[in-house]
């Protein structure tokens, strides 16, 4: 069934309004390319409940021999081209992540659905279910509780309601659609503040990485994109990976994403790296940046504020680069995502941007002999 053109288009013009909900929502999500992480267990705190459960699919008769025990753990779910679980054996202390039909320790992958795997081995079939509440799922449903009376209250016919309200609720994280477009539209009004050293805009096209900064108008500084350092799917590895590519770091511009990772440790377990990690990634973007939003609160960092406001100066001053966690995509059209790690703007783009800012002083007698 096709959804009715005139419906879609409301439920996009709503969305839109709603874009300085993410303001108010994003403290409560872990941002991620369709990820659902449980969050781990901080050295030194006590457990208080397993990472996730198995369910037993299959039954087995006594007649086929000895049950086969199950003793594995499910880490996190990742949707998308290719879906991957992040699964671990606490025995063997194997970990990673696997993709449908890999097999870990025997046991065969079959299916993963949003915080679901099911793994197979001799006719048996277990379901782990990762123990978690992820904050996507709350910004997702409350995304859906403000549209949901509007689009009920139009004159469309029932089955185009319901449709619309299966299509938002059929994915988890259908709210992080809207957080790169709040980042932009939350930035760009920047880039008319004249004299500003802070940055508006950060992209990349898997070729050039490019900023923009705010007294130096729509001027874009690039340099040659990076490598992506971090965790490949089984089979893949860095001589695979597309150099860095994607919409997503205008959040990290804005001071979430990886500024903010501090808040989503699980995220970590993704991209690579521990929880202390992340807290020492989001403290040093506070030496490159001049405020500290009143918006988005980081309750690991004592509730300060996320570190906002990129400036070119304090980047060159003190050697620190901006943090971005991101999907690694393969070199070859078609394949898809491959991984997922942190990456940083080229140092080069900030000294164009600084040296540019330094002539157009210059060029209006603003700086002193």
């Amino acid at each position: 069934m096709k959804l009715h053109k005139d419906a879609i288009w409301i439920v996009c013009v709503s969305i839109i309004s709603l874009l300085v909900l993410n303001i108010f929502v994003q403290n409560w999500m872990n941002r991620g390319p369709a990820v659902v992480f449980r969050q781990p267990v901080i050295e030194g705190e006590a457990q208080q409940e397993p990472v996730s459960v198995a369910r037993r699919l299959t039954a087995r008769p006594e007649a086929d021999g000895p049950d086969i025990a199950i003793n594995m753990e499910l880490w996190g779910t990742i949707l998308g081209n290719t879906a991957m679980a992040f699964l671990y054996n606490p025995d063997t202390n194997q970990q990673g992540l696997f993709k449908l039909n890999d097999s870990i320790n025997g046991f065969r992958l079959v299916k993963i659905t949003s915080g679901k795997a099911v793994l197979e081995k001799d006719g048996d079939a277990w379901e782990l279910i990762l123990n978690t509440n992820n904050r996507n799922k709350a910004a997702t449903s409350l995304l859906i509780r403000e549209l949901a009376p509007s689009i009920l209250k139009t004159s469309f016919s029932n089955e185009d309601k319901i449709a619309v309200l299966e299509f938002l609720n059929s994915n988890d994280h259908t709210f992080l659609n809207l957080s790169m477009p709040a980042a932009k539209a939350t930035l760009e009004p920047a880039g008319k503040v004249k004299h500003s050293t802070i940055v508006y805009t950060m992209a990349r096209n898997g070729t050039e990485f490019g900023i923009r900064v705010a007294g130096l108008g729509k001027r874009w500084f690039t340099a040659p994109a990076e490598i992506i350092d971090g965790l490949y799917f089984p089979g893949f590895s860095m001589q695979d990976a597309n150099p860095d590519v994607g919409d997503s770091c205008i959040t990290e511009t804005l001071g979430i994403g990886g500024f903010s990772m501090a808040t989503a440790p699980a995220i970590v377990q993704f991209v690579g790296g521990t929880p202390k990690d992340a807290v020492r990634y989001t403290t040093s973007m506070y030496e490159i940046t001049t405020e500290e939003s009143r918006a988005y609160k980081l309750p690991p960092m004592n509730f300060r504020g996320a570190p906002t406001g990129i400036d070119i100066r304090k980047v060159i001053e003190t050697q620190v680069l901006p943090v971005i966690n991101t999907g690694i995509a393969h070199k070859e059209a078609g394949v898809g995502q491959v991984g997922a790690g942190i990456v940083h703007p080229p140092m080069a783009c900030f000294e164009q941007a600084l040296e540019a800012f330094v002539n157009l002083l210059e060029d209006e007698g603003l700086l002193e002999d």
